[in-house]
């Protein structure tokens, strides 16, 4: 016997079932701010310590704190049509390098900005 989820909409129309995956994106933070903080990682550890400066340029200008509260003015990706395309096509859009480029590596948006409102 086999178990079956379905979310359906107000009309009763299954618009997501048992054999579809879904993206998990920001899921996983969360767990990833969880495990930072119970290993003694405060909020103001900058990301110097994790991240090469040629991927992340500012690494010693950004807090974990920042990071997590979308602060940081690290562009967001989400809104570029090439991401969206690769992503509905059930790909990945880019390699690590090429989402340094578009991302990581791009001039700061101003400090304490939500990133995802730009």
């Amino acid at each position: 016997m086999r178990s079956a989820i379905h979310i359906v909409d107000r009309e009763g129309r299954v618009v997501i079932d048992d054999d579809q995956v879904l993206p998990y994106y920001s899921l996983t933070k969360p767990f990833i701010a969880a495990t930072i903080f119970a290993l003694g990682v405060g909020p103001e550890t900058t990301l110097d310590r994790w991240f090469d400066v040629s991927w992340l340029p500012r690494a010693a200008d950004i807090t974990i704190g920042q990071l997590l509260m979308h602060t940081s003015g690290i562009r967001d990706y989400d809104h570029l049509p090439e991401y969206g395309a690769a992503i509905d096509a059930g790909g990945s859009p880019w390699s690590d390098d090429e989402f340094a480029d578009r991302t990581l590596r791009q001039p700061v948006v101003p400090q304490n900005v939500v990133c995802r409102e730009m």
